[in-house]
């Protein structure tokens, strides 16, 4: 972390980093590739561990739940509890969300195809709306 001269930096804002064995890699936002690095130090790690993170975050914000347990150690398995998302475009939500989440890199969507999709999916519930409300919001 670069600190700047002008900047106090206070003890609580670095509180942030804070069980984590890397900065940028909260162990509650851990990927399967992320795991596997600390373990063996060599493992590559690519934009498919992009699209896990966004993908619990994601789902973090839609639903208000991290679907990963809690980790005594980063180098523990990750376990996910992804549970459905209701309403209009929730079956959807599920699709891409758990396709994001996948084990494997190579069986993740790259962010132009989650880009579209979401696209879709924001689409369709405007236009639900609009069928409420004659309005699009």
């Amino acid at each position: 972390m670069k600190v700047l001269d002008d900047l106090q930096v206070k003890k609580e804002d670095l509180e942030v980093f804070e069980g984590s064995q890397w900065p940028g890699m909260p162990w509650r936002y851990r990927t399967p590739e992320l795991v596997q690095r600390a373990l063996d130090h060599t493992t590559a790690i690519g934009t498919a561990s992009d699209i896990y993170q966004f993908g619990t975050v994601f789902y973090e914000l839609l639903t208000g739940f991290n679907p990963q347990g809690q980790p005594d150690k980063v180098t523990d398995p990750i376990h996910l509890d992804v549970r459905d998302i209701r309403g209009d475009q929730g079956q959807k939500l599920d699709s891409i969300i758990r396709a994001m989440l996948a084990e494997q890199p190579a069986d993740r969507p790259d962010a132009n195809f989650c880009l579209g999709r979401l696209n879709q999916i924001h689409k369709g519930y405007c236009e639900s709306l609009f069928g409420v409300t004659g309005q699009y919001v």
